[in-house]
Protein backbone atom coordinates (compact mmCIF):
# COMPACT_ATOMS: atom_id res chain seq x y z
CA UNK A 1 0.00 0.00 0.00
CA UNK A 2 1.57 3.28 -0.75
CA UNK A 3 2.11 5.09 1.87
CA UNK A 4 1.45 9.02 3.06
CA UNK A 5 4.30 11.81 1.77
CA UNK A 6 5.55 13.94 4.21
CA UNK A 7 4.03 17.49 4.54
CA UNK A 8 6.03 19.25 6.73
CA UNK A 9 8.97 19.74 7.85
CA UNK A 10 9.61 17.76 6.12
CA UNK A 11 23.02 25.50 -11.71
CA UNK A 12 24.80 28.79 -18.40
CA UNK A 13 27.44 29.16 -20.35
CA UNK A 14 29.70 26.40 -21.15
CA UNK A 15 33.07 26.29 -19.42
CA UNK A 16 35.99 25.00 -21.34
CA UNK A 17 38.95 25.91 -23.10
CA UNK A 18 41.14 28.04 -21.10
CA UNK A 19 38.71 28.95 -18.47
CA UNK A 20 38.48 25.90 -17.66
CA UNK A 21 42.01 25.33 -17.65
CA UNK A 22 42.88 28.06 -15.49
CA UNK A 23 40.27 27.23 -12.91
CA UNK A 24 42.09 23.64 -13.08
CA UNK A 25 45.55 24.59 -12.67
CA UNK A 26 44.61 26.58 -9.42
CA UNK A 27 44.41 24.61 -5.98
CA UNK A 28 41.46 22.79 -5.09
CA UNK A 29 38.68 25.25 -4.30
CA UNK A 30 35.14 25.04 -3.36
CA UNK A 31 34.89 28.52 -5.29
CA UNK A 32 36.01 26.16 -8.87
CA UNK A 33 33.25 24.12 -8.08
CA UNK A 34 30.50 26.33 -8.01
CA UNK A 35 31.56 28.27 -10.56
CA UNK A 36 31.52 24.90 -12.75
CA UNK A 37 28.16 24.21 -11.31
CA UNK A 38 26.79 26.91 -13.53
CA UNK A 39 28.19 25.28 -17.10
CA UNK A 40 25.97 23.21 -19.19
CA UNK A 41 25.10 19.51 -18.55
CA UNK A 42 27.39 18.83 -21.35
CA UNK A 43 30.36 16.02 -21.79
CA UNK A 44 33.03 18.61 -21.94
CA UNK A 45 31.56 20.62 -18.65
CA UNK A 46 30.96 16.90 -16.99
CA UNK A 47 34.60 15.98 -17.60
CA UNK A 48 35.71 19.77 -16.08
CA UNK A 49 33.33 19.19 -12.72
CA UNK A 50 34.70 16.07 -12.00
CA UNK A 51 38.32 17.18 -12.69
CA UNK A 52 38.01 19.37 -10.12
CA UNK A 53 36.35 16.85 -7.83
CA UNK A 54 38.90 14.37 -8.17
CA UNK A 55 41.57 17.47 -7.00
CA UNK A 56 39.89 18.63 -3.97
CA UNK A 57 39.21 14.84 -2.92
CA UNK A 58 42.76 14.30 -3.53
CA UNK A 59 44.11 17.68 -1.34
CA UNK A 60 41.53 16.40 1.42
CA UNK A 61 43.01 13.02 1.80
CA UNK A 62 46.50 14.22 1.33
CA UNK A 63 46.27 16.97 4.12
CA UNK A 64 43.45 15.25 6.60
CA UNK A 65 44.71 13.53 9.42
CA UNK A 66 42.74 11.28 11.88
CA UNK A 67 39.40 10.30 12.16
CA UNK A 68 36.53 11.87 9.53
CA UNK A 69 34.22 12.09 12.49
CA UNK A 70 34.64 15.36 13.32
CA UNK A 71 32.54 18.25 12.27
CA UNK A 72 34.53 20.58 10.57
CA UNK A 73 35.50 23.91 11.87
CA UNK A 74 34.39 27.52 10.04
CA UNK A 75 38.13 27.26 8.81
CA UNK A 76 37.94 23.81 7.04
CA UNK A 77 39.15 23.47 4.04
CA UNK A 78 36.51 22.38 1.34
CA UNK A 79 37.14 19.17 0.39
CA UNK A 80 35.04 16.09 -1.51
CA UNK A 81 35.07 12.14 -1.40
CA UNK A 82 33.99 12.39 -5.07
CA UNK A 83 37.29 11.84 -7.18
CA UNK A 84 41.01 10.89 -6.83
CA UNK A 85 43.69 11.58 -9.06
CA UNK A 86 45.81 8.69 -10.22
CA UNK A 87 48.91 10.15 -8.01
CA UNK A 88 47.13 10.73 -5.26
CA UNK A 89 46.30 8.73 -2.29
CA UNK A 90 43.78 6.52 -3.61
CA UNK A 91 39.87 6.65 -2.47
CA UNK A 92 38.14 4.25 0.31
CA UNK A 93 38.05 0.67 -0.51
CA UNK A 94 34.69 1.14 -0.51
CA UNK A 95 32.47 4.43 -0.01
CA UNK A 96 28.79 5.07 0.06
CA UNK A 97 26.69 7.83 -0.99
CA UNK A 98 22.57 7.65 0.40
CA UNK A 99 20.17 10.09 -0.85
CA UNK A 100 16.63 11.74 0.32
CA UNK A 101 14.28 11.30 -2.62
CA UNK A 102 12.08 14.34 -2.56
CA UNK A 103 13.74 17.59 -3.59
CA UNK A 104 17.01 16.14 -3.52
CA UNK A 105 17.11 13.45 -6.07
CA UNK A 106 14.52 14.88 -7.88
CA UNK A 107 13.22 18.60 -8.03
CA UNK A 108 9.80 20.84 -7.76
CA UNK A 109 7.35 18.76 -10.17
CA UNK A 110 7.22 20.13 -13.70
CA UNK A 111 9.96 23.00 -13.35
CA UNK A 112 12.36 20.81 -15.53
CA UNK A 113 13.32 21.04 -19.67
CA UNK A 114 11.53 18.73 -21.61
CA UNK A 115 7.79 19.68 -23.12
CA UNK A 116 6.18 19.06 -19.86
CA UNK A 117 8.27 21.40 -17.70
CA UNK A 118 8.11 25.07 -17.07
CA UNK A 119 11.81 24.85 -17.11
CA UNK A 120 12.29 27.34 -14.11
CA UNK A 121 14.75 24.60 -12.84
CA UNK A 122 16.66 23.91 -16.46
CA UNK A 123 19.34 21.71 -15.71
CA UNK A 124 16.71 18.70 -14.15
CA UNK A 125 14.53 17.12 -16.43
CA UNK A 126 10.97 16.79 -16.37
CA UNK A 127 8.94 13.03 -17.50
CA UNK A 128 5.94 12.15 -18.18
CA UNK A 129 5.52 10.25 -14.96
CA UNK A 130 3.45 10.89 -12.15
CA UNK A 131 4.94 12.15 -8.62
CA UNK A 132 2.61 12.15 -5.89
CA UNK A 133 5.01 13.97 -3.39
CA UNK A 134 3.70 17.39 -1.85
CA UNK A 135 1.30 19.24 -4.12
CA UNK A 136 2.07 16.84 -7.10
CA UNK A 137 2.62 16.66 -10.55
CA UNK A 138 5.17 15.18 -13.62
CA UNK A 139 8.51 13.43 -12.09
CA UNK A 140 10.75 15.93 -12.18
CA UNK A 141 14.77 14.48 -12.15
CA UNK A 142 17.26 16.89 -10.71
CA UNK A 143 20.96 17.58 -12.14
CA UNK A 144 22.30 15.30 -9.81
CA UNK A 145 19.73 12.37 -10.46
CA UNK A 146 20.59 12.80 -14.52
CA UNK A 147 24.22 12.86 -14.12
CA UNK A 148 25.13 10.34 -11.20
CA UNK A 149 26.65 8.09 -13.74
CA UNK A 150 29.40 10.46 -14.26
CA UNK A 151 30.18 11.50 -11.12
CA UNK A 152 33.05 9.53 -9.11
CA UNK A 153 30.00 8.46 -6.38
CA UNK A 154 28.47 7.15 -9.27
CA UNK A 155 31.36 5.23 -10.80
CA UNK A 156 32.66 3.94 -7.66
CA UNK A 157 30.44 4.36 -4.29
CA UNK A 158 27.60 1.86 -3.45
CA UNK A 159 24.51 4.00 -3.69
CA UNK A 160 21.56 4.12 -1.70
CA UNK A 161 18.30 5.81 -0.23
CA UNK A 162 16.96 6.65 3.21
CA UNK A 163 14.00 8.86 2.62
CA UNK A 164 10.81 10.03 4.11
CA UNK A 165 9.11 10.27 0.65
CA UNK A 166 8.21 6.37 -1.27
CA UNK A 167 8.51 7.48 -4.64
CA UNK A 168 4.70 5.75 -4.73
CA UNK A 169 4.29 4.50 -8.04
CA UNK A 170 6.20 1.90 -10.09
CA UNK A 171 7.09 4.42 -12.70
CA UNK A 172 8.56 6.31 -10.67
CA UNK A 173 10.52 4.01 -8.36
CA UNK A 174 11.90 2.37 -11.76
CA UNK A 175 13.09 5.59 -12.71
CA UNK A 176 14.97 6.70 -9.87
CA UNK A 177 16.49 2.68 -9.77
CA UNK A 178 17.55 3.09 -13.37
CA UNK A 179 19.75 6.29 -12.81
CA UNK A 180 21.69 4.66 -9.04
CA UNK A 181 22.20 1.25 -10.82
CA UNK A 182 24.72 -0.23 -13.49
CA UNK A 183 21.33 0.33 -15.45
CA UNK A 184 22.07 4.02 -15.65
CA UNK A 185 25.78 3.62 -16.94
CA UNK A 186 26.95 4.24 -13.77
CA UNK A 187 28.85 2.01 -11.01
CA UNK A 188 29.75 -1.74 -11.32
CA UNK A 189 29.23 -1.64 -8.04
CA UNK A 190 25.92 -1.18 -8.46
CA UNK A 191 23.29 -4.22 -9.68
CA UNK A 192 20.75 -3.98 -12.24
CA UNK A 193 18.18 -2.10 -11.26
CA UNK A 194 15.09 -4.69 -11.12
CA UNK A 195 17.55 -6.22 -8.30
CA UNK A 196 17.45 -3.17 -6.18
CA UNK A 197 14.72 -3.39 -3.86
CA UNK A 198 12.45 -1.01 -1.89
CA UNK A 199 12.08 -1.61 1.96
CA UNK A 200 9.47 -0.07 4.12
CA UNK A 201 11.61 1.61 7.06
CA UNK A 202 9.20 0.10 9.66
CA UNK A 203 10.26 -3.44 8.52
CA UNK A 204 14.06 -3.07 9.22
CA UNK A 205 14.81 -4.91 6.32
CA UNK A 206 18.23 -4.98 4.94
CA UNK A 207 17.57 -3.13 1.66
CA UNK A 208 19.55 -0.63 -0.81
CA UNK A 209 16.34 1.86 -0.69
CA UNK A 210 14.68 2.47 2.47
CA UNK A 211 11.66 4.39 2.44
CA UNK A 212 8.83 6.16 5.29
CA UNK A 213 12.12 7.13 7.38
CA UNK A 214 10.39 9.84 9.27
CA UNK A 215 11.66 13.11 8.66
CA UNK A 216 13.57 15.09 11.54
CA UNK A 217 14.38 12.14 12.96
CA UNK A 218 17.15 10.15 13.70
CA UNK A 219 17.22 8.59 9.62
CA UNK A 220 21.22 7.23 10.71
CA UNK A 221 19.43 4.28 12.39
CA UNK A 222 18.74 3.02 8.86
CA UNK A 223 22.56 3.08 7.70
CA UNK A 224 23.21 -0.30 9.05
CA UNK A 225 20.85 -1.71 6.74
CA UNK A 226 22.25 -0.68 3.90
CA UNK A 227 25.42 -1.87 4.76
CA UNK A 228 24.29 -5.00 5.86
CA UNK A 229 22.40 -5.28 2.47
CA UNK A 230 25.79 -5.03 -0.04
CA UNK A 231 27.86 -7.05 3.06
CA UNK A 232 25.38 -9.96 2.03
CA UNK A 233 25.82 -9.68 -1.88
CA UNK A 234 29.42 -10.00 -1.46
CA UNK A 235 30.57 -6.33 -1.43
CA UNK A 236 33.23 -4.92 0.14
CA UNK A 237 32.70 -3.77 4.08
CA UNK A 238 31.98 0.08 3.99
CA UNK A 239 33.41 1.98 7.01
CA UNK A 240 31.14 4.01 8.90
CA UNK A 241 33.26 7.27 8.16
CA UNK A 242 33.22 6.41 4.38
CA UNK A 243 29.14 6.85 4.45
CA UNK A 244 27.69 10.56 2.95
CA UNK A 245 23.75 11.17 3.23
CA UNK A 246 22.59 14.12 1.21
CA UNK A 247 18.96 15.70 1.82
CA UNK A 248 17.62 18.87 0.79
CA UNK A 249 15.99 19.23 4.08
CA UNK A 250 18.45 21.09 7.42
CA UNK A 251 15.94 19.09 10.31
CA UNK A 252 17.15 15.78 7.87
CA UNK A 253 20.67 16.76 8.16
CA UNK A 254 21.20 18.41 11.80
CA UNK A 255 20.40 14.91 13.74
CA UNK A 256 23.48 13.31 12.11
CA UNK A 257 26.01 14.90 13.88
CA UNK A 258 24.74 13.05 16.84
CA UNK A 259 25.10 9.55 14.99
CA UNK A 260 28.42 8.87 17.54
CA UNK A 261 29.65 6.74 14.13
CA UNK A 262 31.16 9.79 12.08
CA UNK A 263 29.07 9.64 9.39
CA UNK A 264 29.01 12.60 6.62
CA UNK A 265 25.73 14.69 5.90
CA UNK A 266 25.26 17.87 3.44
CA UNK A 267 21.98 19.44 2.98
CA UNK A 268 21.90 20.35 -0.84
CA UNK A 269 19.36 22.22 -3.32
CA UNK A 270 20.82 24.87 -1.45
CA UNK A 271 20.68 27.82 -3.87
CA UNK A 272 17.11 27.17 -5.11
CA UNK A 273 14.38 26.74 -2.64
CA UNK A 274 10.96 26.13 -2.58
CA UNK A 275 8.94 29.57 -2.37
CA UNK A 276 5.77 28.31 -0.89
CA UNK A 277 7.70 26.09 1.81
CA UNK A 278 11.03 27.46 2.11
CA UNK A 279 11.82 24.45 3.98
CA UNK A 280 11.94 22.04 0.94
CA UNK A 281 14.44 22.51 -1.80
CA UNK A 282 13.47 23.36 -5.21
CA UNK A 283 15.41 21.87 -7.90
CA UNK A 284 17.09 19.37 -6.15
CA UNK A 285 20.55 18.37 -5.60
CA UNK A 286 23.63 19.21 -7.88
CA UNK A 287 26.59 17.72 -8.97
CA UNK A 288 29.12 20.82 -7.63
CA UNK A 289 27.10 20.22 -4.12
CA UNK A 290 28.77 16.83 -4.36
CA UNK A 291 31.94 18.81 -5.24
CA UNK A 292 31.79 20.97 -2.50
CA UNK A 293 30.99 18.38 -0.25
CA UNK A 294 32.88 18.40 3.57
CA UNK A 295 33.21 15.94 6.10
CA UNK A 296 31.21 16.19 8.96
CA UNK A 297 28.10 17.43 8.90
CA UNK A 298 26.81 20.49 7.17
CA UNK A 299 24.16 22.59 6.29
CA UNK A 300 23.62 24.80 3.49
CA UNK A 301 25.13 27.58 5.85
CA UNK A 302 27.61 26.60 8.05
CA UNK A 303 28.64 23.31 9.67
CA UNK A 304 25.30 22.15 11.94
Amino acid sequence: MARARRTSPSAPALLAGAAAALLLSAAPSASAARVLAGSSSTTAAAAAVRRVEEQQYAHHRHHSSGSRAAAPSSSSSSSSFLGASSSAPPPPASCLAIFDVDRTLTGLQGSGSGALGDKSCPADVTKAIDDAAYRGGHLTLSSLAVNIAKTYAGQNCYLGIISHGDATSTAERAEVAKLLSSDGGGTGKMQKAASLAWADAAAKKAAPFIYSAPDATKKYEYVPLIQKYYESIGGSKIKDADVYFFDDIAANVVTWKDSGKGYNAQQVSCDSRDASQKDLGKCGATVAELAKHKPGCNLCKGSC
